[in-house]
């Protein structure tokens, strides 16, 4: 009923829309939007991209016409965001309750100096209040009739599902917060009699706290207790309207008596992570205490997607909490992948969860079984009972869409305060919303803290014996450009016999909109590229090209005075896009002194004559020997060259054949795929990475080993069998 009332289809709401988004392209100083922008931009990330597709998919949704539209990005998101927030504050009219104060950042609508759109709007605005009035008196909204979210639809019907994917806003299904408060004892908890306190750090529109209210007035809680004991936070003003309308509706609506006195929310604009307030809230949380219980899905985002700003006033809370603790090496070549979830969960169990209480959060599966991303928050606060946590249970829906417009693994994790955790834990895979499997999870190294879990069936008990070793290999990822595969990768037009071919590059192989261009480059400076989908068990046949610039020495690209003077022609195809080469997140972020043609994940070892390469993020390891390429025709000018895997694959570089064949053997036998498995998640970026090494226990090839020979004899006839 509501989005049928004020969803995008609706005539009020494009007028409404139209007339925000004109006056916000004329006001582009307005101080509540930058006020706004800065908590939105905190939230979800800065990347301009991500905010100008956002604003194109918004647009097009609502069909504002183009003379209507701004210029900037996030502002056409802020006017469908007033629009919300003038819906949601009058329904808190209708049923006496007061706006909280994050309304205020909503307010400037009501100030517009053109006297003709403020009759428009004051217009515009009456109808809506007349809509709501009637809706709410007709009782629909009654518990419990009704008692679910009704203002995230709205959202979710204004803003496109790829809009909200690209700003990272995906809303928890109600079954999953009733799973999770049905695993965290909850219940028993308020059956107790005691003042059963709820907090949700991250509530967007309030599914959690919802659920809470809900299983409350079912206890038979009164009201004013209930709006004692919840309390909920986010840095996203709207969402904290909405979360307090959400909540106030449901207790003013209870037990189908009508409406009935709201007493306060403890609902406030909060920065859960650095425990900041950013609009001066009038009650400030720390006044809150502790609570019993503290549940929620946290932000997904992340490090290297955060403001600038926010990674440098959040870096000794990363630092004290454990969660930063990779070498200069690691974190510049991808073990930065740490997600803000796990700041969340660290600082809110940290200030605001009671000793003894329990935390339930919606985090990535990755977090438990990622080597190094996950490292520091699986030491759970150590043994030290002041900071110590206790995993009580982990859910793994791996296997489950949870979220109906993302395919992201999902797991949610339980914690108690006040003790250290102790293996193995109980891990439950699910298979659907209404069937799992009991397993159990431990490290896979105990003897390693915070190593990454392998998963076991619980008859699956392991024996010291069967605790892997580190392998005697050291696996390491292929060639990276750092998101430039449209302009390194290259196919060829023509070979000439002096040294030199004619290239055009595969633009349509990138995110970025390229220019396509046929150039002569040096021919020394090409390789044969082994994609992802070219790789497949014993078998790996390169499908295009890659420019190489790279020195593997300096792990930078080759000095400006060599390219103009060995390889000028390559140059003048690279500066052609100079533009975007530099542009280049990783670049601007790692190499911004180094050539503007540097790549990444470039070594000796990238240029090994016979490498073993597997393939990650896939659902088996599927290795293959890939020895020099063998030329003909107009190619003999790269026979013999190295073929060179991209990123998205692993590889090792070995001496010869046999020690190839004998590491692909392993590789694809059922023993290595149920260890990796065990370990990993199938599908996921962890899946088949360089650290899978440090727990397979492979051991180096030795010719004079009988059973390295044979397993070399295997993995040779396999190749020959693929051919």
């Amino acid at each position: 009923m509501i989005c049928r009332g004020f969803g995008g289809a609706a005539s009020e709401s494009r007028e409404t829309l139209s007339l925000l988004a004109h006056e916000l392209a004329a006001q582009p100083k307005n101080t509540q939007f930058l006020q706004w922008r800065e908590l939105r931009f905190n939230a979800t990330g800065c990347d301009p991209c991500v905010w100008q597709k956002s604003h194109d998919l918004i647009a097009k949704k609502l069909l504002i016409d183009e003379k209507y539209q701004t210029k900037n990005s996030a502002a056409l998101l802020f006017a469908v965001e007033t629009y919300l927030a003038i819906i949601v504050q009058a329904f808190l009219r209708c049923i006496g309750r007061a706006e909280p104060d994050v309304a205020a950042i909503y307010q400037w609508p009501f100030d517009i100096c053109d006297s003709k759109a403020s009759v428009k709007f004051d217009l515009l605005a009456a109808k809506i209040n007349d809509k709501i009035e009637r809706l709410v008196s007709s009782g629909m909204f009654q518990q419990p009739h009704c008692d679910g979210d009704l203002f995230g639809a709205l959202y979710a019907n204004l803003i496109p599902t790829a809009a909200r994917k690209q700003l990272g806003e995906f809303y928890t299904p109600a079954w999953l917060a009733d799973l999770m408060f049905d695993v965290t004892g909850y219940d028993e908890a308020i059956g107790s009699g005691n003042h059963i306190r709820v907090l949700d750090p991250a509530c967007g529109s309030g599914t959690f706290l919802l659920t809470a209210v809900r299983r409350m007035l079912k206890a038979g809680v009164q009201a004013e207790r209930i709006a004692q004991n919840i309390a909920g936070f986010d840095l996203n003003p709207l969402a904290v309207l909405m979360s307090a309308a959400n909540l106030a509706m449901a207790l003013a609506t209870h037990g189908g008596g009508g409406k009935k006195p709201v007493p306060p929310l403890h609902v406030a604009c909060h920065d859960s992570i650095r425990n900041t307030s950013p609009l001066g809230e009038t009650n400030p949380p720390e006044s809150f205490g502790q609570f019993d219980f503290v549940v929620g899905n946290p932000p997904w985002l992340a490090w290297d997607k955060l403001p600038p700003e926010y990674r440098e006033q959040t870096k000794t809370l990363w630092r004290h909490y454990g969660l930063f603790n990779l070498s200069g090496k690691d974190a510049r070549y991808g073990g930065a992948k740490k997600e803000l979830a796990l700041l969340m969960v660290a600082t809110a169990a940290d200030h605001f969860l009671k000793s003894g209480g329990r935390l339930a959060m919606v985090l990535p599966q990755t977090v438990f079984q990622t080597h190094k991303t996950g490292n520091g928050f699986r030491q759970f606060g150590g043994n030290d009972p002041a900071r110590a946590f206790k995993v009580l249970r982990v859910d793994d829906f791996s296997a489950v869409r949870v979220f109906r417009d993302a395919t992201t693994k999902t797991a949610t994790l339980v914690l108690e305060k006040g003790c250290p955790t102790t293996y193995p834990v109980p891990y439950f895979c699910w298979q659907s919303q209404h069937h799992c499997r009991a397993c159990h999870a431990e490290p896979v190294d105990p003897k390693q803290s915070g190593s990454a879990w392998r998963i076991m069936e619980q008859h699956g008990q392991s024996q010291p014996a069967d605790v892997p070793q580190k392998s005697d290999y050291q696996a390491i990822l292929g060639a990276n450009t750092g998101g430039a595969n449209g302009i390194y990768w290259v196919t060829i037009i023509s070979a000439e016999s002096h040294g030199i071919v004619t290239v055009r590059n595969l633009a349509e192989c990138g995110k970025q909109q390229l220019p396509v261009i046929e150039a002569e480059i040096e021919s020394e400076l090409l390789y044969p590229l082994l994609r992802w989908r070219d790789v497949d068990r014993f078998s790996a046949v390169p499908s295009t090209w890659v420019i190489i610039v790279q020195d593997p020495a300096t792990r930078c690209g080759l000095p400006l005075e060599v390219m103009q003077k060995k390889y000028p022609k390559t140059l003048a195809f690279l500066r052609k896009f100079e533009t975007p080469l530099r542009n280049r997140a990783a670049y601007r972020k790692y190499l911004p002194d180094a050539p503007f043609y540097s790549m990444y994940n470039i070594s000796r070892e990238t240029f090994a004559p016979v490498k073993v390469v597997w393939r990650r993020m896939d659902t088996r390891i599927r290795a293959a020997v890939v020895p020099p390429f063998d030329a003909s025709g107009d190619l003999t000018f790269a026979h013999g060259r190295p073929i060179i895997p991209q990123e998205t694959c692993s590889m090792i570089a070995v001496s010869g054949l046999d020690e190839a064949y004998y590491l692909a053997a392993l590789f694809n036998s059922e023993a290595v795929h149920q260890r990796v498995v065990a370990s990993s998640v199938q599908g996921g970026k962890g899946f088949g990475s360089p650290g899978m090494l440090e727990h397979l226990s492979i051991r180096r090839f030795d010719a004079a080993n009988e059973t390295h020979i044979a397993l070399a004899e295997l993995g040779r006839s396999a190749l020959a069998e693929c051919r």
